[in-house]
């Protein structure tokens, strides 16, 4: 096996942590979990007329009804405001979302428009349902427990503090 040493600065401090065979393949293998059902899933969303990006900002909004800025999302997406933004307005052309100024605080939130909303409960589910069928419901829950923890630990290496109140 493999192994590699890298020295990594987290928080002011510096790290040493031993990369080897086993980790990237484990990398390799979620990736390409990932990418299969993200692929299954653009081909049903396709059916709605609704890409990836647009669900996920969707899946946001109608869990945190109050809204979010562009920058929250982008933090909670982890992608960057640009893109987001680009998102965003394409979303507002089509109607699913739109931008209200808050007057306590002056910043502009998005939020799912009714069409958002409609879109996002004709959402297909059909492929994550096959897919996820090949675990039992213990599996499910240990899975998304270690994913939970992975997704912990990477964003608070990210330095992506930002935490939205629906967070799974």
């Amino acid at each position: 096996m493999t192994e590699k040493k890298k020295a990594i600065k987290t928080g002011g401090e510096e790290k040493v942590f031993k990369i080897d065979d086993r980790t990237r393949n484990l990398f390799v293998l979620f990736d390409q979990t990932r990418d299969t059902l993200i692929h299954a899933v653009e081909l049903e969303l396709k059916q709605s007329k609704m890409n990836y990006p647009q669900a996920r900002v969707l899946f946001i909004l109608t869990r945190d009804t109050s809204g979010m800025t562009q920058v929250q999302m982008a933090k909670w997406l982890a992608r960057n405001l640009n893109s987001v933004s680009t998102l965003i307005n394409k979303m507002v052309k089509k109607g699913l979302v739109k931008k209200i100024r808050n007057k306590e605080d002056g910043k502009i939130y998005v939020v799912a428009t009714e069409k958002g909303v409609e879109y996002w409960n004709h959402v297909p589910e059909q492929a994550l349902q096959l897919a996820f069928s090949a675990m039992t419901e213990e599996e499910k829950e240990q899975l998304r427990a270690l994913l939970k923890k992975l997704r912990a630990e990477v964003r608070n290496l990210l330095g992506l503090d930002y935490k939205p109140p629906f967070m799974p």
